[in-house]
Parts: structure tokens; C-alpha cells; sequence
């Protein structure tokens, strides 16, 4: 599969936004820890959905989901799932106002999760897709 002009601006504006949110953001404390998630999008909405499992025991799981979409188009499903990963400790992320961006084609993607104003991770996604999809929503935090 050769690249277009098309998937090669989306793939560097998602960097460019990952990379204004990095810049933007302020330090996090991390622990190291397992991410795992699926998501799917398409003509009635989508959804993203998933666990991060700290390592260290004492920090506990954290499941999180989204609840409610403000953009999507395009269709695709797939998954994601690192067994460490750096990523911010709960007390960062329990609590706080959670959102969600997802940008992709065809088979691959970038989830972005934040909790309030922080980047918390960006993990690459594959799957089944078209052509160009993307997906924003609203993300719940809880305690698993």
C-alpha cells in the first residue's frame, strides 16, 4: 500500500497535535504499567474501551471508557494492548475530566487519552478500516 498525499498530511498533522500537546503539558509522575483497549467507529458513533494495569499491585487497574462522542466519521475496529508502558500514576488520572482522539486510515491509528489537561499516553492502533476515519469523545476513569 503506497501512501496518498491525503494520509501523509493527516499522519503529520496528528504528530503535530501530539506533539503541541507533549510541549503543552505539564509533568506527570509515571508508574509503569499494562494498556490494553478496543475501539470502533462508524456511521452511528463509536467507542473506545479498556484497562490499565499497574504493575506495581498496590497502584490497582483503572478501566476507562468513553461516554459520550462529539466527532466521528469514517469506519474502522480494531484494538490495542503493550504490556509497559510509561503512563501517568492514578492519582493523575482518577477524578479528572477524560477525553479522547483517535485519527487513522485504513488499518492503523494514534489514541490519544487525556485526563484534565494532561496527555496521559498515545498508542498506535490496528485493525479494519477505510479510508480517513477519526473519532473524539468524552472519556470516564474509574477504579477497576
Amino acid at each position: 500500500m503506497e501512501f496518498t498525499k491525503e494520509m501523509t498530511r493527516s499522519l503529520e498533522k496528528t504528530v503535530s497535535d501530539l506533539q503541541a500537546a507533549a510541549n503543552a503539558a505539564p509533568t506527570l509522575d509515571v508508574a509503569v504499567a499494562a494498556i490494553s483497549a478496543t475501539f470502533t467507529v462508524g456511521p452511528e458513533g463509536g467507542h473506545l474501551q479498556g484497562w490499565i494495569t499497574y504493575l506495581d499491585g498496590a497502584l490497582g487497574k483503572i478501566h476507562f471508557k468513553s461516554t459520550k462522542v462529539t466527532h466521528h466519521s469514517g469506519l474502522f475496529a480494531g484494538a490495542f494492548a503493550f504490556p509497559t508502558v510509561p503512563i501517568a500514576k492514578p492519582d493523575a488520572i482518577l477524578g479528572k475530566p477524560g477525553r479522547t482522539k483517535v485519527d487513522g486510515s485504513w488499518s492503523t491509528g494514534i489514541v490519544t487519552l487525556y485526563a484534565g489537561s494532561s496527555l496521559i499516553g498515545a498508542f498506535p492502533i490496528a485493525g479494519t478500516g477505510a479510508f480517513g476515519w477519526s473519532f473524539e469523545a468524552v472519556v470516564e476513569f474509574t477504579k477497576g
